[in-house]
């Protein structure tokens, strides 16, 4: 069985370092330790070695981020995926808070009417009483677009195809923020949170709602079965509300390609907390 040192991993500096990660991931090496590639990506996951990479955000992802130097496929943005940036900015974000949403959904869902349940809500950064957290609702979906990936197209293509995408999404909405041409998430949700006096620790992940947006459309054409999340939320977000939770229960939040995570979210594993 294979036993990764990931402390010692992360004292491994400059290049060595980033190239001793990528090694420890590839299917040569993890052939010859006689051990599956799951076991790896968790242990690296777990330590939040891979976490920033996928993401694209937070400090040590400028530094993980190189490690795409390795990657072969170049993804092009495309059409679809510009015009979805775009619309970003059209967003009247968070505007009607509080206004009851009487619009379908694909998932059923449960309104918030009080600022200061949502304002409890979005604190937790753990599961409670038969509810998913806002940061383990968005995990969640991401996670399935890994597993998903890992057992229909194989390691290979997740890691010279699929995250890249999960890259260049984020590096294209990256772009056109900071050349003045698209709206900043990460303001949006500092004026949402001094709009509302809500505790500046509270994090939205806007930035990530958009990014693996992105890489659902980038995907669901040539793979049909590809598990939509993202894209069945956004129309929320488009009428001027958020989500905030998840009422119900996941088994899990780590990448499994042997476990039921490999499918989407569906509309009867719960119900959206939004406000």
């Amino acid at each position: 069985m294979l036993s990764v040192s990931v402390p010692s991993l992360r004292k491994t500096p400059g290049l060595v370092g980033f190239r001793l990660r990528c090694f420890l991931t590839t299917p040569l090496y993890i052939q010859k330790q006689k051990c599956n590639y799951q076991e790896v990506l968790k242990k690296l996951l777990d330590e939040e070695i891979l976490g920033d990479m996928e993401c694209g955000y937070g400090n040590r992802s400028k530094k993980i981020g190189r490690v795409y130097m390795f990657f072969k496929k170049k993804i092009i943005v495309t059409e679809e995926m510009k015009q979805t940036l775009q619309s970003f900015d059209e967003i009247s974000w968070a505007s009607c808070c509080g206004i009851p949403y009487k619009k379908e959904s694909y998932y059923p869902y449960i309104q918030e009417t009080s600022q200061a349940s949502v304002e409890k809500i979005l604190k937790h950064t753990m599961n409670y009483s038969d509810t998913v957290c806002l940061v383990n609702l968005f995990k969640e979906g991401i996670c399935r677009a890994d597993a998903f990936m890992m057992q229909t197209a194989g390691w290979r293509f997740y890691q010279d195809t699929f995250l890249p995408c999960v890259k260049a999404s984020w590096i294209a909405y990256e772009k056109r923020v900071k050349k003045g041409q698209g709206l900043d998430l990460n303001l949006v949700e500092k004026n949402f949170l001094n709009y509302y006096g809500f505790d500046n620790a509270i994090g939205l992940h806007l930035s990530r709602l958009l990014q693996y947006l992105l890489v659902e459309q980038y995907f669901r054409g040539s793979f049909p079965q590809f598990p939509l999340f993202f894209s069945q939320i956004i129309d929320i977000y488009k009428a001027g509300h958020i989500v905030i939770g998840w009422k119900g229960k996941f088994n899990t939040h780590e990448v499994d390609i042997n476990s039921d995570n490999v499918k989407p979210i569906l509309s009867t594993d719960g119900r959206l907390i939004i406000w």
